[in-house]
């Protein structure tokens, strides 16, 4: 099982897919739109959860990411 976090920034939006806990396989900073995060997830093909950072942008990211992975958190 991939995971991956989600840290929201004012202008920008880190993502980190990982392997476990330390093994990264993809990371990359982008800007919150829904265009942006699909392409970013679009690579990977396994299923994978999601650690979103509170934010006042939670749902917007929730419905972006739960078609997307197995679980968005």
């Amino acid at each position: 099982m991939l995971y991956s976090d989600i840290d929201v920034h004012k202008k920008f939006t880190h993502v980190v897919v990982k392997i476990e806990k330390d093994e990264v396989i993809k990371e990359d900073e982008i800007k919150a739109k829904e265009d942006n995060i699909e392409r970013f997830f679009e690579v990977v093909e396994e299923q994978f959860e999601v650690a979103i950072e509170a934010t006042r942008n939670y749902e917007f990211f929730n419905e972006v990411l739960e078609d997307l992975a197995s679980r968005a958190q």
